[in-house]
């Protein structure tokens, strides 16, 4: 990753460093509603075996929420990641203009597979 960031020879090139830190500072505006929206994939399908539930074990769900939040933060990061990766080395001169679609693509691919292993997750418990 060091060689990567010396390439970019952001401190010779103010442009560049321009796109790298203004890519990162759109992404990171919006990371709070993106985990606001990775919480809800978990809580949506709780809530819809909620009667199902016998006895759920409050501490092991807590833990498998902060797992997917891990999990969905590093695929957030992956975002803003491969945006700049594709401008370095493919030199895609489009670099913000694309931000809000790249961001709808993380955002719902994170929230179908939170959605989906939480609802995996789930089966045993109800199957009770």
């Amino acid at each position: 990753m060091g060689k990567f960031l010396d390439s970019l020879n952001l401190t010779t090139k103010p442009h560049a460093a321009n796109k790298v830190f203004s890519t990162i500072k759109w992404w990171e505006k919006r990371r709070l509603k993106f985990n606001l929206i990775i919480i809800s994939a978990v809580f949506i399908p709780v809530f819809m075996v909620w009667d199902l539930l016998n006895n759920i074990d409050l501490p092991l769900m807590l833990f498998f929420l902060f797992i997917n939040l891990i999990i969905g933060n590093i695929v957030f990061c992956l975002g803003w990641g491969v945006e700049l990766l594709r401008w370095h080395y493919f030199k895609i001169k489009s670099i913000g203009k694309n931000n809000t679609k790249n961001f709808n693509l993380v955002l719902f691919s994170s929230f179908v597979l939170t959605f989906l292993s939480t609802y995996i997750f789930l089966q045993p418990i109800v199957n009770q």
